[in-house]
């Protein structure tokens, strides 16, 4: 769930490749790599703890804290640890959530919001006031994670089926602009009936498992759980599926179904 938002937002990155093949290396080198050489190097840090400590501390925070304190205590090296936990929090929000909503910001209110500087700065100024380390504990993020896969998942399996396949990896980009009824895009007064009802019915699947997880269902169909919990890939798989059979028999808005010779028109 936590590269839920970046599998979304990944145009906000790839625009700048110069080419696809860029982009492809850069994403199926660069990601896998770094992710197996953090964890593996945070396995190893919280190995030398047991030795060091007598306990694993898997928290770096924590961490330091003990690094700071005691007879042995290194007040020089806490300081560096704090601050490249302080960058290393700093680089990865800012990637990771901080350039999708602020350049929505910038879509939705250009006058407001001119620059990327500012909705950026907005951004980050709301995830403070949220404070986060109020109810980051890891259940609870856990079951946030798994929350937000219910509704963003679903998201990305209506893009892929509709740019692999309904459109055939062609997507015509000024008609994406063009927002009157003699735009191909434009579907039913301006909104993808079908997308959002594909949406809503892969969404609902995934939803009495997380009211199980916030306590308010006791006891659920195990099937119905472990949706839940494998809630990105059941929620992109069951949307792909439920979108191209819709696509199929091309939904016109709340009309009657009419069946397509071809869904790749």
């Amino acid at each position: 769930g936590f590269w839920a938002t970046l599998a979304l937002n990944i145009s906000d990155f790839t625009r700048l490749a110069t080419s696809h093949r860029a982009s492809f290396v850069g994403q199926g080198l660069g990601l896998p790599i770094f992710s197996v050489a953090f964890a593996t190097m945070a396995i190893g840090v919280t190995a030398c703890t047991v030795s060091a400590f007598g306990t694993a501390i898997a928290d770096p925070v924590a961490l330091v804290g003990r690094v700071a304190s005691g007879s042995n205590s290194n007040i020089t090296a806490a300081v560096l640890s704090l601050i490249g936990l302080m960058v290393a929090t700093l680089s990865t929000n800012i990637a990771a959530n901080v350039v999708a909503p602020a350049n929505a910001l910038s879509n939705a209110f250009p006058n407001a919001f001119s620059t990327f500087a500012r909705s950026g700065m907005l951004v980050c100024s709301l995830g403070i006031a949220s404070m986060p380390w109020k109810w980051a504990d890891t259940s609870a993020m856990i079951t946030w994670l798994l929350g937000y896969s219910v509704i963003l998942a679903p998201v990305l399996g209506i893009m892929l089926v509709d740019y692999f396949i309904v459109n055939g990896r062609s997507i015509d980009v000024d008609e994406l602009y063009v927002a009157t009824p003699k735009s191909r895009y434009f579907y039913w007064n301006g909104f993808h009936v079908s997308a959002i009802l594909c949406t809503l019915l892969a969404t609902l699947v995934n939803v009495p498992g997380l009211l199980h997880a916030l306590g308010v269902l006791n006891e659920i169909p195990t099937i119905l759980l472990k949706s839940f919990e494998f809630s990105w890939f059941t929620g992109v798989g069951f949307r792909a599926l439920l979108y191209w059979f819709v696509k199929a028999i091309d939904f016109k808005g709340f009309g009657a179904y009419q069946w397509r010779k071809t869904i790749y028109t």
